[in-house]
């Protein structure tokens, strides 16, 4: 366990309002290490109460990063800024998104970069 995950486990669930991560993929030696590791962050990040969440990846040209339905399934998010550079960000979306019980039911703001959804 890093500085970065040890950090966020220690928080315990407290309310975080903002979280953001800028990650370069692109030049990392085990690129399978270091995307769980980028995924781990960002499951702590969704257990909390979270108002913004910013994630702005750096992929290694061409690569996929697919991106989990957990991400997408709490009420508190307001805004949700997702930027993918030299590949494609592919989140994998519920079909209940659209449900007013779960999903995105306090989204504002919304912006997406280099992401295909399926």
């Amino acid at each position: 366990m890093n500085y970065i995950e040890r950090l966020l486990f220690l928080r315990n669930e407290v309310d975080t309002l903002d979280f953001r991560i800028r990650w370069c993929l692109e030049s990392s030696f085990d690129f399978a290490q270091a995307e769980y590791r980028l995924l781990s962050w960002l499951h702590f990040a969704v257990t909390c109460y979270l108002k913004q969440l910013v994630i702005d990846v750096n992929l290694k040209r061409g690569s996929d990063f697919p991106l989990r339905s957990r991400l997408f399934c709490f009420k508190s998010l307001e805004t949700l800024m997702m930027c993918f550079s030299h590949g494609t960000g592919i989140p994998k979306i519920p079909p209940s998104i659209g449900n007013s019980t779960s999903g995105f039911s306090s989204l504002k703001f919304l912006k997406m970069i280099s992401v295909r959804v399926d």
